[in-house]
């Protein structure tokens, strides 16, 4: 079963494609995407390690 985690990243990462594919790559867009994504996927790792732990 996959984590709420992992899902929530591949939407965001469908997202971008998208929005690359468009070739509407507003900066501003992009550099939002890439934070929220960047944030989750360190929330992710985090609750991995501390499962591990």
């Amino acid at each position: 079963m996959r984590e709420k985690g992992e899902e929530e990243i591949d939407s965001v990462v469908a997202e971008l494609l998208t929005v690359v594919r468009r070739g509407e790559r507003s900066d501003l867009k992009s550099e939002n995407s890439m934070k929220k994504l960047n944030v989750m996927a360190m929330e992710n790792r985090e609750g991995m390690l501390s499962e591990n732990a």
